[in-house]
């Protein structure tokens, strides 16, 4: 077997000849025990890496799923060489222990040498990566071990998950879920900030190997339906979109597994409609989308989301300078377009655009003579210039912190300063006049 099969090619193509309506209800009814197994397996793999994820990609420790990921080959191929079979339990042991002893290998060489966590990670992946590659390779090779399927567990294979394998993978999620539940204070302490942690009396390095063995057994729950090689995916890709959505850890820990769940049943569903299309690949390439969706769509961070708000702000900028222009001395006289452009060094139609938005909101109006602040414009030009008055005496009086983020012309200066200091300003403002 030299390539991962789907879910849907362990039922003997017989899904492959229905259409796409039936393949879907044949899914959905759940009468399939292997499609029942499948979707129960990448659900406790999808939940169990979201719910670490997020720990992982706060410390920065990507890399650390990569590394273990790759470091269980030699475990697996030593599990197979206790019995010379495929017993599940020696495999799982074998791949437990062997990420274990990797991390543990990591830890050594961090504190024994000076090398960035990075490049000792990097070392770790390659070197017990290769000698799980030769390892698989003899077996492969062996008369009792050219039948094992063991490289299936390279690109995972979801339809072969077995009762008895999902019963380990259930009690292994349910340890890593009752671990994190216990520390999870601590877990979240040291992911923000680890010395302050430790200053506080919380055991952070004892906390960060919890972590690392957590890991380890959310990899070993994992290789099965994903594989070694996309395993990283399942541990990175939930918690790095949550990332994107929030800046709540709890809320994150909840998107990043609701995305995990979410991402399993769906590439099961994917490969379950056609004869050959594997199931790991299509997890992580939902997973991908989801990112991509947040990334460009993200409420705070997304690129257009990002762009959309600039945008915007450029022109609320642009009209409330325009407001400030057409209110300096001429309150009572209009202006032209064409002249309002020179002065403010910008083109008409950017000065047209802005006259649009403030006319949308009452600001100015037009007559013969040209363009004429309202009522309730002068009065939102005097709190523009207020506003600015009160930044520049806040400027005055605490220099030290001159780099606030503040623009007059379109911040909330309550926001920025809060409601007392303001009072307080505005207080000294109005005795200065």
């Amino acid at each position: 077997m030299n390539t991962a099969f789907s879910l849907a090619a362990s039922l003997g193509g017989v899904v492959a000849a229905s259409d796409f309506g039936t393949q879907m209800r044949r899914f959905w009814s759940l009468e399939d025990p292997s499609v029942r197994t499948a979707i129960l397996g990448t659900l406790l793999l999808g939940m169990t890496c979201g719910l670490l994820g997020s720990f992982v990609v706060l410390r920065r420790l990507s890399l650390l799923g990569d590394s273990l990921g790759h470091a269980v080959l030699p475990g697996i191929c030593a599990g197979f060489l206790v019995t010379m079979t495929k017993d599940i339990r020696w495999i799982f042991t074998g791949a437990a222990l062997s990420a274990m002893l990797a991390a543990g290998v990591i830890a050594l060489i961090q504190r024994r040498t000076r090398l960035k966590q990075d490049a000792v990670m990097g070392l770790v992946l390659s070197g017990f990566y290769g000698l799980g590659v030769v390892m698989l390779t003899r077996l492969q090779n062996s008369s009792s071990g050219n039948q094992s399927g063991l490289n299936r567990f390279l690109f995972g294979q979801a339809s072969a998950i077995s009762t008895e394998e999902l019963k380990i993978m259930a009690v292994l999620a349910g340890i890593v879920l009752v671990v994190v539940l216990l520390a999870y204070k601590e877990l979240a302490a040291t992911s923000f900030d680890e010395e302050f942690a430790a200053a506080c009396g919380i055991p952070a390095r004892a906390i960060h190997y919890l972590l690392m063995m957590l890991v380890a057994i959310a990899i070993v729950i994992s290789i099965q339906a994903v594989g070694i090689v996309l395993l990283s995916a399942m541990l990175i890709t939930p918690a790095a979109t949550a990332y994107l959505l929030t800046d709540r850890l709890k809320v994150m820990i909840l998107l990043s597994v609701m995305f995990g769940a979410v991402a399993g049943v769906a590439g099961a569903n994917i490969s379950f409609l056609e004869s050959h299309l594997p199931t790991g690949p299509f997890i992580v390439a939902v997973l991908t989308l989801f990112f991509v969706a947040a990334f460009f769509f993200s409420p705070q961070q997304g690129l257009l989301t990002r762009l959309h708000r600039r945008h915007r702000r450029q022109r609320q900028t642009l009209a409330d300078q325009l407001v400030r222009l057409l209110h300096v001395g001429t309150s009572s006289q209009a202006q032209s377009i064409e002249k309002l452009a020179q002065e403010m060094h910008t083109s008409d139609s950017q000065v047209r655009k802005a006259v649009n938005l403030l006319r949308g909101d009452g600001l100015v109006k037009t007559d013969a003579g040209g363009l004429q602040l309202t009522t309730i414009g002068r009065e939102y030009a005097e709190m523009l210039d207020r506003n600015a008055k009160l930044w520049e005496l806040f400027l005055a009086q605490e220099g030290t912190i001159a780099d606030v983020p503040f623009d007059p012309d379109t911040d909330d200066i309550e926001q920025v300063l809060g409601v007392d200091l303001k009072r307080q300003l505005e207080g000294q403002l109005n005795g200065v006049h």
